[in-house]
């Protein structure tokens, strides 16, 4: 039979109701993500088409774009320190995350494919990006938690940290962070099915192009049996390891760090060794380390009560009783925005706030200038930035230029 393009035939697909199989209409009402009746069709909402089809995507390329000029920088072994490592580490997960999100964006939205169900080759090729989304985005999470650790600990014990806070530890930090976010989210990539679902055609001699159904497989309904209970554990373990703890991780660290250097500048006040480059230095840590926390907790705090919301719907009987549909498209409309700002708003940290980033990234354009700077420039930025480098090495390695 001929297989005939869907938009050609001109026909309302919302309109078609198949058999789910293996899943209930019951799982589906508990699982939220994919409470439609298949073939699986995207059905946004009117206030996130514009910013799905045009303002992420910029927003996801320009990101990758100066994530690609963040590691340029730190790559360059001058500035190749544990911290940098770190920064590297997130500038991959946030670039991973960003390249995730683009063939959802792209295919779905200015194109016009929310109209239609989704093909079944595309509706496995976004699930696969969906995972590898979720994975980055909590490695994200927890690459910011551990430097905010790291710059604690260095900061707390510099003469200690020089054996904690290591490249290699770095490298091993980055290494767990990835494997514990797969295992976090594996109940997630185990217990969604993809399935083929063609519907019926209304006109005679003519095959629909293949959809898909995402339905709980067999030995998922059979292992757990209560699969509201299932869905609702799910939420709650993915809402505190994916988001809450690495926000608690990084608000409790960065509180220690302020008032770590608070003291600091108060024993440097007690000793007469108050002076104008030490204020200046304690108000740029404090302002930076402010920054990430601010933009962090921004993007991911609610992103976790999002998840106790579902949770509590769930378990309560309370289906969309706090969170209508239509809230929470648009709170997730606007929870990606902020997430892609702040991992946009990072490059501009470090260029802001690092003398040394500048000049590096200046020396990636302007290659026969090389490290050499003015005698103006204020080396306690650059020890600000990077705690564990002294300003004498800063110095250093700006005279090799």
């Amino acid at each position: 039979m001929e297989e005939t393009n869907i938009t050609s035939l001109g026909m309302n697909v919302t309109n078609f109701t198949l058999g789910t199989g293996n899943l209930t209409q019951d799982e589906y009402y508990y699982y939220y993500y994919y409470n439609e009746p298949p073939p699986y069709q995207v059905r946004p909402i009117a206030v996130e088409i514009p910013f799905k089809s045009y303002v992420y995507p910029i927003l996801a390329i320009v990101t990758i774009l100066g994530n690609i000029l963040t590691i340029s920088v730190f790559i360059k072994e001058r500035m190749r320190t544990a911290t940098s490592v770190l920064l590297i580490c997130l500038a991959v997960s946030d670039s991973v995350i960003c390249a995730a999100l683009l063939p959802n964006f792209l295919y779905i939205y200015p194109t016009g494919n929310f109209k239609t169900y989704v093909l079944y080759d595309w509706c496995v090729a976004l699930q696969i990006f969906s995972n590898i989304y979720r994975v980055a985005r909590t490695s994200s999470n927890w690459i910011t938690a551990a430097i905010g650790l790291q710059r604690y600990i260095i900061v707390r014990v510099p003469f200690k940290a020089k054996h904690i806070c290591t490249i290699k530890t770095s490298l091993i930090t980055c290494f767990v962070i990835t494997i514990a976010s797969i295992l976090i989210h594996l109940l997630q990539f185990m217990a969604l099915e993809i399935t083929p679902s063609t519907p019926p055609s209304m006109l005679q001699n003519v095959t629909m192009p293949t959809g898909c159904v995402k339905q709980f497989p067999v030995w998922v309904i059979e292992t757990f049996q209560d699969m509201k209970r299932m869905v609702w554990m799910h939420y709650l373990f993915t809402g505190i390891f994916s988001s809450l703890l690495p926000c608690v991780m990084l608000l409790v660290t960065t509180i220690l760090l302020v008032l770590q250097l608070g003291k600091r500048r108060k024993n440097l006040g007690k000793d007469g060794c108050h002076g104008d480059s030490s204020d200046r230095n304690t108000r740029r840590v404090t302002r930076f380390v402010v920054a990430i926390l601010i933009v962090f907790l921004l993007a991911e705090m609610q992103d976790a009560v999002a998840f106790f919301i579902y949770v509590y719907e769930i378990s309560s009987d309370k289906d969309r009783k706090v969170l209508s549909r239509e809230a929470d498209v648009t709170w997730d409309t606007f929870t990606v925005l902020v997430a892609l700002l702040s991992y946009h708003v990072n490059f501009w940290i470090y260029l802001l706030m690092s003398k040394q980033f500048r000049v590096v990234l200046r020396a990636r354009f302007c290659p026969k200038n090389g490290f050499r700077v003015s005698k103006r420039d204020d080396r306690l930025t650059t020890a600000s930035f990077l705690p564990e480098t002294s300003t004498s090495q800063v110095s250093t390695a700006q005279k090799r230029g």
